[in-house]
């Protein structure tokens, strides 16, 4: 509320006053009376004082080189690639940092470029008994310089004037001039110099035993040896910090791979499989000024560390019936430490750490079968079961409680025909998804919660010519709406927004695919 007052700041008294609202009320139903829902669906319903926006380039280049036997010995293969990513971008922040008294946003802008190299010598002789593969891999990936991190801006006029300094308790528009000779900015982040980088050597080794009444077996072994390294450094300016932030560190380590395989015949083999896994770490940045007093900030570091799992398997592998039926099932478990995860603060920010262990357990199934005439089956399934080891307090989490955005079974049935038409070749597929439920965040409300679901796909390709083949792709035919993201922002107030993310409507989309 605003009363004119010339002896105040900017020439207005401001007060606020809590509407009381319904608990079963959404925010757009208290905030916007008899005027909600005018015929819009209810999922689409959203009070915001601003609508964001984001636009994005992306360019990728990519290179392979191959060079067989080489000294009569090995084949080399190169890869690498060029990534180079461009984005601006607007949210609305007047809810958060305003409670909608007055319009405050943020335009950021975003640039990444990526490098990426990878380098294989393998032995050109793969009939015989001893197999083996050298290798090594480097990635880096960098912002450059950019200064228009991000900007947050508030309306113009001396009413949002009054109201900031009413609300933030502090005179925006005075930092505005100071700073940035504008009275609209109120805050500047301004990216110096961000970058990670990962180098790894690997090798693979394999031999073949041969018996004459058994079969054969395979035994295998492998490692990878990484460094990490990885810097950020970035400088705000404004209402809400005024300082430079500078953060880096290092990691090195090994990873494993243990196999054995028994082929009795060569329609069957068996295997079991000991392997290891990471993701590299990576630097948080700063904390955000309002969440400074946050109960989970103090788990927050300015670097979080690589993760690592131990993946133990077995599994088995068969063609059946002159190769008409391909089958392929394991069982495994996952033990998984470290492990890097989001950890959302009350305040409306996150920051990845590393909290606790975890462990999934589960069993697959994938199958072809060639029913003849052209016509194929697909059917793969398969059921995990994923909980925590041990207490996570950063997470408000405990032991037994399931892991978050992991559906407890998935299934895929897909059926592809092939046919003449109009003495074209045609191909067709309509296929199955279907996805359990799954809890989206630790210390899960009802609302956190996604849905089980079920979505249907059609497709056909026809080839118009030897260098040219058209598609048609429908995705999700029966137009079902599908949740795959749903999380509550405040914990404790049903008025506050109930994040819902949905899967594509029914899709419709032509390719055509020109080879020369």
């Amino acid at each position: 509320m605003y009363s004119e007052n010339e002896n105040s700041a900017y020439g207005y008294d401001v007060s606020d006053r809590y509407v009381d609202c319904d608990a079963q009320m959404t925010r757009p139903q208290c905030l916007l009376g008899d005027s909600y829902n005018r015929g819009t669906d209810e999922k689409y319903e959203v009070y915001e004082s601003l609508d964001d926006w984001e636009e994005y380039r992306e360019n990728l280049y990519t290179v392979r080189l191959e060079a067989d036997n080489l000294f009569d010995y090995a084949n080399f293969v190169y890869i690498g690639s060029y990534r180079e990513y461009k984005g601006s971008y607007l949210n609305d922040w007047s809810r958060e940092d305003a409670q909608d008294l007055f319009r405050t946003w943020i335009i950021g802008k975003d640039h990444t470029q990526q490098t990426t190299s990878e380098f294989r010598l393998q032995n050109s002789d793969t009939t015989g008994k001893l197999n083996w593969t050298l290798g090594g891999f480097y990635d880096k990936s960098e912002d450059p310089k950019n200064p228009d991190n991000q900007w947050q801006y508030h309306a113009p006029g001396d009413r949002t004037a009054a109201a900031a300094l009413y609300w933030w308790d502090d005179d925006a528009a005075q930092i505005g001039i100071d700073n940035f000779n504008n009275p609209t900015k109120n805050w500047n982040l301004a990216t110096i110099a961000d970058w990670a980088t990962e180098r790894a050597l690997f090798a693979d080794v394999s031999y073949t035993i041969d018996t004459a009444s058994i079969g054969s077996f395979e035994l295998g072994a492998g490692v990878r040896k990484f460094w990490l390294e990885d810097g950020s450094h970035d400088k705000s300016t404004g209402i809400w910090s005024d300082d430079e932030d500078i953060t880096a560190g290092k990691e090195s380590g090994e990873r494993y791979k243990l196999t054995a395989a028994w082929q009795p015949d060569d329609s069957q083999s068996m295997y079991v499989l000991y392997s290891e896994g990471y993701r590299p770490g990576g630097n948080n940045g700063r904390i955000q000024q309002s969440c400074t007093d946050d109960p989970l900030a103090k788990f927050r570091v300015d670097r979080y560390e690589s993760d690592a799992i131990k993946n133990y398997e077995l599994g088995y592998k068969a063609s059946l019936a002159d190769d008409r039926i391909t089958l392929a099932t394991a069982i495994y478990q996952v033990d998984w430490t470290d492990m890097q995860t989001e950890i959302y603060m009350d305040c409306g920010f996150s920051y990845t750490g590393n909290a606790g262990s975890a462990q999934s357990r589960g069993i697959e199934f994938e199958s072809t079968a060639d029913l003849g005439d052209d016509l194929m089956l697909t059917l793969n399934a398969s059921y995990t079961q994923t909980e925590l080891m041990e207490d996570v307090e950063s997470l408000e989490a405990f032991k037994g409680d399931d892991m978050t955005m992991v559906p407890d079974y998935n299934a895929y049935l897909a059926l592809d025909k092939g046919f003449m038409l109009a003495n074209k070749q045609v191909f067709a597929r309509i296929d199955v998804e279907a996805y359990g439920k799954y809890n989206t965040h630790f210390n899960a409300l009802p609302e956190d919660k996604s849905p089980s679901y079920v979505k249907v796909n059609l497709s056909a390709r026809v080839e118009v010519s030897d260098n040219v083949e058209l598609g048609v792709f429908v995705d999700n035919l029966l137009n079902r709406e599908i949740i795959t993201y749903r999380y509550a922002a405040e914990r404790d107030d049903p008025t506050e927004p109930l994040w819902v993310s949905y899967d594509q409507e029914r899709t419709i989309s032509v390719r055509l695919d020109f080879a020369f």
